[in-house]
């Protein structure tokens, strides 16, 4: 009866420490995944920012107001405008090759 008891003894002793090692891993895991779901937070902040910027910056208006304060362009008046038919682009092509 003496072996059966220390052997009894033995197993509970191996099985409450695989215990404590399996919650101390489990409390490892979920604290991983409180990181992991504020990290997955921050990139859907940052998803949601570029989104938001992307549209400002595709507007005519952001487009446009670069184009003036950055590059110092301005829209052309009437007569600065020249539109090219196909017929004048012809022309101007065959005048091109005859140069080369």
């Amino acid at each position: 009866m003496g072996r059966l008891n220390v052997l009894m003894m033995v197993l509970i002793v191996i099985c409450s420490l695989l215990v404590v090692a399996i919650q101390h891993k489990a409390r490892g895991l979920f604290v991983g995944l409180g990181r992991a779901a504020q990290v997955e937070r921050q990139l859907e902040n940052d998803w949601s920012q570029l989104q938001v910027e992307q549209v400002a910056f595709s507007k005519g208006t952001r487009v446009e107001e670069v184009a003036r304060t950055q590059l110092k362009l301005r829209m052309p008046v009437g007569l600065q405008t020249r539109y090219v038919t196909l017929q004048g682009l012809n022309q101007f092509q065959s005048a091109a090759e005859a140069s080369r």
